[in-house]
């Protein structure tokens, strides 16, 4: 269990928030930060230019720097005076250099190539270098991977929709705080989309049913869900509002607002 420490010689169990037990999911709950040895998209690629850029993924600090049609990404820390390297400045090509002193590095693999401060002869000039990370683009978009040792291949980390269909992606990033898996979860909870969202107007774009019956089953190394039953009313929870005759229900309470309506074949 994880402590916090109030005083010395003393500890208190980490206070945990509402919902936040996943417990029987020992990997997912370990990964605070999230999973690492996978493939995150981070940003567009039209948005790295020509300064570098600072993102936050999995805890870690990175400076994105475009070199021509290349990408490259850096631990966005000197090791100096710890002054990030998203401020840097782009002096010569190749490289980025500390807005502080003037160290250098290298951008394919981050060695430290020269102090410009201290001229061409620098005695730590290839003694420092700074973490970086595999990058690719792909679908428009700046991949980074975050893990120890050699990358496996992007692909290994896409759904076959991605990999294998005619496409185009559209959206935008926005940099929330918050508990990553409460945003993950959200996502993939088809449920209050259909209930809480019932009147946004995004709605009128993108018809859901009231219910439907649904399971999860495994597709290859992904799970999906599928669809074996589908309804556009709502089910009424009413005991008073029993069967008809006819077999179906004679519902007397007053109609919910704003009921999904059934697609026109």
């Amino acid at each position: 269990m994880s402590t916090n420490a109030t005083s010395p010689g003393r500890s208190r169990p980490e206070r945990r928030q509402p919902g936040q037990d996943w417990s029987s999911w020992p990997t997912y709950e370990s990964a605070a930060l999230g999973f690492r040895d996978h493939w995150y998209p981070v940003l567009w690629t039209e948005q790295v230019g020509k300064k570098p850029v600072a993102v936050t993924l999995l805890g870690e600090n990175i400076a994105l720097v475009r070199e021509g049609e290349e990408i490259h990404a850096l631990h966005d820390r000197c090791p100096h005076r710890g002054v990030p390297l998203s401020l840097g400045r782009r002096q010569f090509p190749g490289t980025v250099s500390c807005p502080y002193h003037g160290w250098t590095y290298d951008l394919k693999d981050g060695k430290l190539c020269g102090v410009l401060t201290d001229g061409p002869d620098s005695p730590i000039k290839g003694r420092v270098k700074v973490r970086t990370y595999p990058v690719r683009q792909r679908f428009g978009l700046v991949w980074v991977y975050i893990g120890d040792g050699d990358p496996h291949p992007l692909d290994d980390d896409l759904p076959e929709e991605l990999r294998h269909n005619a496409l185009v992606i559209g959206g935008r990033t926005d940099v929330r705080k918050g508990n990553w898996r409460f945003a993950a979860e959200n996502g993939f909870d088809e449920g209050h989309a259909k209930y809480l969202h019932n009147t946004a107007l995004w709605r009128l774009f993108k018809v859901m049913p009231a219910w439907n019956k649904t399971r999860v089953v495994e597709r290859g190394e992904w799970l999906v869900r599928v669809q074996d039953e589908v309804h556009w009313e709502p089910a009424c929870p009413v005991s008073a509002c029993g069967p008809t005759s006819a077999g179906g229900s004679a519902c007397h309470c007053p109609t919910p607002p704003a009921r999904p309506r059934r697609p026109t074949p």
